[in-house]
């Protein structure tokens, strides 16, 4: 027998059917009977509505939140959770001055705090690098270099505080539909005894990585490559690197040498001629956005990049009406990518046709 939602006439109905069986006047509008009625298929309304979801709950495909990760943690398959953005931070002010280790520095406007990871004294010239971790989980945390520049506490002997460099990889957590795609993957493609969809699986059971390329025999017998990016399919930090390889280390078959490695970008720089469909210069803004997009959608994807869905992006903007003389470096063909290089785009040359 199969589940079929009931609405509340429908219950209705069936309960008045069998009450009249008993007692025909107890299923008067206004009697005792009746007003039991009304009352209760309201909450069997409500519970069938319950055991729908429930339904939608138990099979991974309708699953979400917590049911979702319970049934993926039966395989094995973790949700990963959120991170904090780390980076480092120069410090200067007066020769041995001290700062205390989870010392806080934030951004300009105070909306993001970090902390120092250690205590450290400013050197002779009055310098101390330091690592700090964000206090909040999440992408929040990336920040681009330069942007914490603020003391929010007055610290003896410290004058300024910058971090030359973007903090990276803070990471917002395994959603549903990026959990959802790791375990159909788990039960689709089997990993076992150290093939390469085990590599794959085990790159990305690690907080922070967005997607993996596994090259057997990278470097002969034993060796195996793998290749990581980022969520956002930019290129994986050290300290992603870093915890990506302990993690395989610790999984790996006895014997196998493991190199852990991020692509190295693949500068396209595009020339086009375009007829615009105005006369504001927000196209170019527009066609730039639209290259970026492909650019990134395409990495870890394809082997190339094609000229003929650059153009596609350009029109998909609409407002580009046609185009001539479309290259990418310099040619009008397609560029050929190696599994270590992600395409990203360099300079845009847009002309308006006269």
């Amino acid at each position: 027998m199969s589940f079929k939602m009931q609405e509340k006439d429908q219950i209705q109905k069936r309960m008045v059917k069998e009450l009249e069986k008993v007692n025909d006047k107890a299923t008067m509008e206004g009697a005792f009977g009746r007003d039991v009625i009304n009352a209760s298929s309201v909450e069997f309304t409500n519970a069938y509505a319950e055991m729908s979801l429930m339904l939608q709950a138990a099979f991974a495909d309708t699953s979400w939140g917590n049911y979702l990760t319970m049934i993926a943690a039966q395989f094995g398959v973790i949700r990963k959770l959120p991170t904090q953005a780390v980076g480092a931070v120069t410090i200067q002010g007066q020769a041995n001055s001290y700062v205390p280790v989870r010392t806080i520095f934030d951004t300009k406007d105070g909306s993001v705090q970090y902390e120092t990871r250690q205590a450290v004294t400013l050197d002779a010239k009055g310098t101390a690098t330091v690592a700090v971790d964000c206090r909040v989980p999440g992408e929040i945390g990336n920040v681009a270099a330069g942007a914490i520049c603020h003391i929010p506490f007055s610290i003896p002997g410290i004058q300024s505080v910058k971090n030359e460099n973007a903090t990276h990889d803070g990471y917002a957590g395994e959603n549903d539909e990026q959990l959802l795609k790791r375990y159909l993957e788990f039960v689709r493609k089997p990993s076992t005894s150290g093939n390469a969809n085990h590599y794959r699986r085990w790159a990305l059971e690690t907080a922070g990585v967005g997607d993996v390329k596994v090259v057997p025999l990278a470097y002969g017998p034993g060796s195996v490559k793998v290749i990581i990016v980022d969520p956002q399919k930019n290129a994986a930090s050290a300290d992603l690197l870093k915890k990506c390889k302990e993690h395989i280390e610790q999984e790996r078959p006895v014997g196998a040498s493991v190199t852990v490695t991020t692509p190295s970008y693949f500068v396209i720089n595009v020339s086009v001629t375009v007829d615009p469909a105005n006369a504001n210069d927000d196209y170019k803004t527009a066609i730039k956005n639209a290259i970026n997009k492909y650019f990134v959608e395409q990495s870890f994807q394809s082997d190339h990049v094609s000229i003929a869905q650059v153009g596609a992006a350009m029109l998909n903007t609409g407002m580009v009406l046609d185009y001539s003389g479309l290259t990418l470096n310099g040619k009008a063909e397609n560029i050929t990518l190696t599994v270590d290089q992600l395409p990203r785009l360099g300079t845009l040359e847009v002309k308006a046709r006269t």
